[in-house]
């Protein structure tokens, strides 16, 4: 391991004597096409997380200042 900014990592030498697994090809397409029905939802939730961070920055300046109430 070399390197000194708090992370250590490995030198090039040890990566390429490192044997790594890869699955079969129709493994990974049988994986991608499973993980390519969660796209749709995942763009929804980050747009659903970004009209919901826009309306709390609104709001709750309006909220603390009393410009808007709230009934309880």
């Amino acid at each position: 391991m070399s390197g000194s900014s708090g992370r250590q990592r490995a030198q090039a030498i040890v990566i390429k004597e490192y044997d790594i697994k890869i699955p079969p090809l129709d493994i990974i397409k049988k994986l991608n096409h499973q993980l390519e029905a969660f796209i749709p939802k995942l763009k929804q939730n980050a747009t659903q997380i970004q009209t919901l961070t826009q309306l709390r920055d609104t709001l709750l300046p309006k909220l603390m200042s009393g410009e808007v109430r709230v009934k309880l």
